[in-house]
């Protein structure tokens, strides 16, 4: 992946956080909410961290493919249904998406995730080809 396609997926990502609604209910919305990630390299992996609190790990499907690492989930409500009165309600619930772009040198045999304390993240160690394929990513 060239630095301009890096860059433009960073601007549409961007974009899609400042247009997202935070009161929208979800009903009909494939994409409700888009968790914090930070995304960085070291000198020999590219690391991945995402805070996805209250979610299972049975609720969370890596892929990376064709030059991205696609990390997709959903947060289940676990209020009990019912009348209430919220007086105040910002945890955003739902299905979430996000798309990150992956350096030219990733091994993608050498992927490893783990989820501890709301934090997934996602190790992938340094080769010297170019990503391709696709591979499902199990979380440890």
């Amino acid at each position: 992946m060239s630095q301009w396609e890096r860059d433009w997926q960073n601007l549409k990502d961007v974009m899609e956080h400042m247009l997202q609604d935070s009161n929208r209910s979800g009903i009909g919305v494939s994409i409700v909410w888009h968790p914090p990630t930070d995304a960085y390299e070291t000198e020999t992996q590219f690391v991945v961290r995402m805070d996805v609190a209250g979610v299972r790990r049975e609720d969370l499907k890596i892929i990376l493919m064709d030059g991205y690492l696609l990390i997709r989930g959903i947060r289940r409500d676990t209020v009990p249904p019912g009348k209430k009165h919220f007086y105040k309600m910002e945890i955003t619930m739902g299905p979430f998406e996000r798309k990150v772009p992956l350096p030219r040198n990733v091994a993608l045999s050498e992927v490893l995730a783990t989820y501890r304390d709301g934090i997934l993240e996602i190790r992938c160690n340094k080769s010297h080809g170019a990503p391709g394929g696709e591979v499902r990513v199990e979380i440890a």
